[in-house]
């Protein structure tokens, strides 16, 4: 079964890969929507395509979403942050929700932690599949991966950090084949929440995701506590 799983989670990279050829920019009508300000942040070797499917259904209940193109998502996450916040100073954007995958969700975390104007104009982050706690894979050592390894300078510096993980929700596969050890995708002082599919990039098309999110931005809404959310949180 996990090889099944493993096959349809790399043909659905690939797939997102082509597409990736295909659609060089976000459509124009992205940005139209009364609601919160849905911020894209794609992870490591992507582009926004790989949120596209997320996007789309949330801009279709009104969300507005944006994203800046083109980015190099390999470079380092201090770089990507600079990037971002540039963007949202010169766009003017606020009450922000930044939906992020894997190294976007560091990107995030870093732009929260390190800019206090940017921080005041994010009021959630949703974070999927990002390794808080670091990979193994970091040792790979291939492009700005080194970031990413457990015991490394980038890793313990955002660990340090805590005094905005309130406000992340990290959303992450009950088995991950990117980031080992699965473990490491919990963000502690974060609401954590355990998602029913194998894949790091599966879980971005998976129907409990686009449920969860879709309740989640509801909560934020209504003014809701999202810790009285019902579902699958784990806190730490």
């Amino acid at each position: 079964m996990l090889i099944l799983d493993l096959i349809r989670e790399y043909s659905l990279i690939l797939k997102l890969k082509l597409l990736s050829l295909k659609y060089k920019t976000p459509q124009d009508d992205w940005n139209r929507g009364t609601k919160n300000t849905i911020l894209l942040l794609p992870g490591f070797s992507e582009t926004f395509v790989f949120l596209k499917p997320l996007a789309d259904k949330l801009h279709e209940l009104g969300y507005p979403v944006f994203s800046p193109v083109p980015i190099n998502s390999h470079s380092k996450i201090k770089d990507l942050a600079e990037i971002f916040a540039a963007y949202i100073r010169t766009n003017k954007l606020t009450n922000i929700v930044c939906l992020s995958h894997s190294k976007g969700g560091l990107v995030t975390k870093y732009l929260m932690d390190n800019f206090p104007d940017i921080n005041k104009r994010v009021e959630l982050s949703i974070s999927i599949a990002t390794p808080y706690q670091g990979s193994l894979s970091g040792y790979l050592n291939f492009q700005s991966l080194f970031e990413l390894i457990p015991s490394g300078k980038a890793t313990q510096e955002s660990l340090q950090h805590r005094k905005n993980n309130h406000k992340i929700i990290a959303l992450y596969s009950k088995f991950d084949n990117h980031v080992f050890p699965n473990k490491n995708l919990v963000l502690p002082g974060a609401k954590n929440i355990i998602i029913d599919i194998v894949g790091h990039t599966r879980i971005l098309t998976f129907h409990e995701t686009y449920a969860t999110v879709k309740k989640i931005l509801f909560f934020l809404a209504t003014n809701l506590a999202i810790t009285h959310m019902h579902g699958k949180f784990v806190h730490r």
